[in-house]
């Protein structure tokens, strides 16, 4: 079967954005599946987690695309966003916005601390991220004004906190992907995070290259291949079995949360699944291709992992599972350490403590048997489980070392 040209440009510039930040694999998929979905994303998470530097490598893989950024605030002006009034055209008595340069032009726009636009920013960023519209005044003829079209592909957006009250409702509705991000928390990706910065000291070059994505030569994917992409994906045939996979899963959620999940809801969303699967080459779309609304359905982080559970479980029960042993082994190796009865040589301690780390060689055992042919597409869970292991067998020598002076090997 001849290889699409087009797919395999996602595909390499994917793996270039993935190689180029650590530990930030599935959000730079799922990045990479809004634009292809034509979807609007946003980013939540704590300061310093590389959320603005995963946007900005996924931006600079389409070669043609004007990019719009800025960090919102209480105070920022419509101008900063949507550019200054023409000066001669308000003389003449019409409010026109020279938009050349701001998110009116822009093909993707990163969109800062979004939720902290004020009233007068609200309404024209809701047409614009939702309708690809921008209300532009009336202008002279023969120029164009009123409402005109955007040529926005994708907006993401980013902030530290998840939207409290009413007004921010509409907005945040307009992200259909969303997206937790978290800090670097295991040993092995902490540790290549900083080894990769390559940071030079107290100059002004302080992007290291090895945090920028590198496309291979002629890598760079054009809005008009972008354009091709999206056409494919939409004459996706969908099996019956996703549609009752998704009926499923809308039943599953509502009983948890009542009424998250709309018929419009629904309808948006699952150009999300389409793109997952011309992404991977499948000539339908298949019941595993709906993993991917995992970022798509939660309103409250609370949420995630109930909507999560259902989502595999009607999508794809293998992901499902891996999801469960990762979770156990995280929580085991998270368990109240007996540390004061090992260093004192207490049998039960030594028992209890063997007995855990005996528990999570079974669950890593258990997810390589279960993955073990889909082992790259589950190579970060792996990765994580072994490491929890080897920092608990490592934890727990140490401690035999100190309550009995020699190294146990177990």
């Amino acid at each position: 079967m001849a290889i699409n040209p087009i797919r395999q440009k996602f595909v390499n510039a994917i793996a270039a954005v993935q190689a180029s930040l650590v530990g930030r694999e599935d959000v730079v998929q799922a990045l990479f599946l809004s634009v292809l979905a034509n979807e609007s994303a946003v980013l939540l998470g704590e300061p310093g987690t590389a959320k603005s530097a995963t946007v900005e490598n996924v931006a600079r893989c389409f070669t043609d695309a004007t990019y719009f950024s800025l960090l919102f605030g209480k105070y920022v002006l419509p101008e900063e966003v949507f550019g200054p009034y023409d000066v001669p055209a308000l003389k003449a008595g019409y409010y026109n916005r020279l938009t050349e340069g701001y998110l009116p032009k822009a093909h993707f726009a990163f969109l800062d601390e979004i939720f902290k636009a004020n009233g007068s920013l609200l309404n024209s960023l809701l047409t614009v991220v939702n309708e690809r519209k921008f209300d532009n005044g009336q202008r002279p003829a023969p120029e164009v004004g009123g409402r005109i079209d955007v040529p926005l592909r994708t907006c993401f957006g980013a902030s530290n906190e998840v939207p409290e009250g009413t007004d921010m409702d509409a907005l945040w509705d307009r992200f259909t992907v969303r997206l937790w991000v978290v800090g670097l928390n295991q040993n092995d990706d902490l540790a290549t995070a900083l080894l990769n910065l390559n940071y030079p000291i107290r100059t002004g070059s302080r992007r290291g290259a090895k945090t920028v994505a590198q496309l291979p030569p002629g890598g760079g994917i054009t809005l008009a291949e972008l354009d091709t992409a999206q056409d494919e994906a939409e004459r996706l045939s969908v099996a019956p079995a996703t549609i009752t996979a998704v009926i499923n899963i809308k039943n599953a959620v509502n009983a948890a949360f009542p009424g998250l999940i709309t018929d419009r809801t629904l309808t948006r969303v699952l150009s999300l699944p389409r793109a997952a699967a011309w992404l991977e080459g499948a000539t339908e779309v298949a019941p595993n291709h709906l993993e991917c609304l995992v970022n798509a359905f939660w309103r409250d982080p609370s949420q995630r992992k109930t909507v999560a559970e259902a989502v595999y479980a009607h999508s794809n029960p293998t992901s499902e599972e891996v999801r469960k042993i990762v979770d156990n082994l995280k929580e085991l190796s998270t368990s109240a350490w007996p540390k004061a009865g090992l260093d004192n040589g207490d049998e039960d301690a030594r028992k209890a403590a063997l007995g855990i780390v005996e528990e999570m060689r079974t669950g890593v055992q258990r997810l390589e048997t279960l993955v073990g042919a889909s082992s790259t597409k589950y190579a970060a869970d792996l990765r994580m489980a072994q490491t929890l292991l080897d920092n608990c067998v490592k934890q727990v020598q140490a401690a035999f070392v100190k309550a009995l002076g020699v190294k146990v090997n177990f």
